[in-house]
């Protein structure tokens, strides 16, 4: 059976696969949190890609440290952090550092023992599997907006003034100070109501729930800058 799934799993076409699945479902799962399925299937696909290096013994603990560093970087930057900056990015590299690394039998970055064609193997693999990442992360993301799946875990309310949203080019700096519910919740960006009007928002860095008291104290663009209120003594 070891033999027949290393066989299997222990080559290059497979080995991309399985780096598909494991970005795949860690993001599609990061964005709409709740289903099961993308993170039960990037686990699965960690679980075959590492088990038959694990078994032919090139998978060392550091190497493991490396993905699982990696893949909270990757957590922070799409679940905290805005954007996609310089944690995400370190940690899509982290992450692919260590799936190429297993596949060699390396002591740390010790490759005397490992042959050139191993090494440029290994090497091809690792970037066409993060090149494939990314296209599959463009494409996905794309379709995954028309999809009856999306539209049941994400906002779907139409922004109109008749709902109570704010429509209207006001200057929001009149606004700091105010206070405001949370609407939906903050991740940090979301959005607030406030005088029965519903703006766009963000916190600086941290979760807020949605129904929390929060204070406006600043303005980002289109966006007001809030934090929870608390009572000073």
């Amino acid at each position: 059976m070891k033999i027949l799934l290393s066989i299997l799993l222990m080559n290059p076409a497979s080995n991309i696969l399985l780096m598909l699945f494991i970005i795949g479902g860690l993001v599609l799962e990061l964005k709409a949190p709740g289903k099961l399925f993308p993170m039960l299937a990037s686990l699965l696909a960690a679980l075959l890609y590492f088990l038959p290096y694990y078994w032919a013994g090139t998978v060392q603990t550091w190497e493991l440290c490396l993905f699982v560093v990696g893949v909270v970087l990757l957590m922070l930057e799409i679940f905290v952090i805005p954007g996609f900056g310089v944690v995400g990015i370190a940690g899509f590299a982290a992450v692919f550092a260590a799936l190429g690394l297993v596949t060699l039998n390396n002591h740390y970055l010790d490759f005397s023992q490992v042959s050139s064609g191993q090494i440029s193997q290994a090497l091809f693999t690792t970037l066409a599997g993060a090149l494939g990442s990314i296209l599959l992360l463009l494409v996905t993301a794309q379709a995954l907006t028309h999809t009856t799946w999306f539209k049941k875990v994400s906002l779907q309310t139409v922004l109109s003034s008749e709902a109570g949203y704010h429509t209207k080019q006001l200057d929001l700096e009149q606004l700091i100070g105010e206070k405001g519910v949370v609407y939906t919740v903050l991740r940090p960006s979301g959005k607030i109501l406030v005088h029965h009007t519903i703006y766009d928002a963000s916190t600086q860095n941290k979760f807020v729930e949605k129904g929390t008291l929060v204070e406006i104290v600043g303005v980002k663009g289109n966006s007001l800058v809030v934090q929870p209120f608390t009572l000073k003594a």
